[in-house]
């Protein structure tokens, strides 16, 4: 398995279209800081798109189907 697999382009298992990062933020909640102001909490979570043929993978999918590759 290639070590740099977080940093090559990222190929659809599917179409072997190029895949693009689309970065998803969702509103987790409010949180209190040190100096206990509560503040916005977001989690990003990033997935790649292929153009081709509409599908939505995850970092976690192209690395379980490339090692089942």
């Amino acid at each position: 398995m290639n070590s740099n697999f977080l940093f090559d382009k990222k190929i659809c298992p599917h179409c072997r279209g190029k895949l693009k990062r689309i970065v998803k933020n969702e509103y987790v909640g409010k949180e209190a800081t040190v100096m206990s102001t509560p503040l916005d909490m977001y989690e990003f979570k990033n997935f790649y798109y292929c153009d081709f043929c509409k599908q939505e993978y995850s970092l976690t999918e192209l690395s379980e189907r490339r090692k089942n590759k």
